[in-house]
């Protein structure tokens, strides 16, 4: 059951006066100045309440969110700082299986839109072994994040890898009145794709 502020507390304080006192103007202003105080007191507990929701916070909100429930921001988005939190829930709640890292791994939301995550645990000569594997590019941040929650979701004696690259476009070196590392030989020698080279 939602709980629901209620914004009209003096009407529905005066509307409780026996019809006697309904049109008593002294009786209803010491009512309205009792009343308003609560109510006063009802929005700010509202706002709290708001402010403290994890669908719903913002900045440095979701930052304390972040330091009750253990998870740094490492440098995220508000929206995607919301995606790692609720990972993060999991994570407390979990006992360390593999269904844990699977649960936590899918509610982290990556910048770069659809995510291929695959969570592989057949290995022929390590059977506490798993490993998951993005098949886009991340950012740097984002690889952070993800390998910590991969570390935290984990049992204690189970080893993970995490597999992923980071987009080669975010973090290459440029002039400020040209190109610079991330077009010619050198961006070839380096990994860039070619269709990614800007001119």
């Amino acid at each position: 059951m939602a709980i629901t502020e209620q914004t009209d507390q003096v009407a529905q304080a005066q509307a409780l006066l026996i019809e006697h006192f309904k049109n008593s103007p002294n009786l209803k202003a010491v009512i309205k100045a009792y009343i308003d105080q609560l109510q006063e007191i009802e929005a700010m507990m509202f706002q709290l309440l708001e402010e403290r929701d994890l669908t719903s916070a913002v900045g440095s909100q979701l930052d304390v969110l972040g330091e009750i429930l253990g998870r740094p921001r490492n440098g995220l988005s508000d929206a995607d700082y919301r995606s790692f939190l609720n990972a993060q829930i999991v994570v407390n709640f979990g006992s360390g299986t593999l269904e844990d890292v699977r649960n936590a791994i899918q509610l982290v939301t990556i910048t770069t839109g659809t995510v291929t995550i695959d969570i592989s645990e057949d290995h022929p000569t390590d059977p506490a072994h798993f490993e998951v594997v993005i098949t886009e590019p991340i950012t740097a941040a984002e690889a952070t994040s993800v390998a910590a929650v991969i570390a935290d979701a984990k049992g204690t004696a189970i080893r993970g890898i995490f597999t992923y690259w980071i987009d080669p476009t975010a973090d290459v070196f440029e002039y400020d009145d040209g190109p610079g590392y991330d077009v010619g030989e050198y961006a070839t020698a380096i990994g860039i794709p070619p269709l990614l080279l800007t001119p």
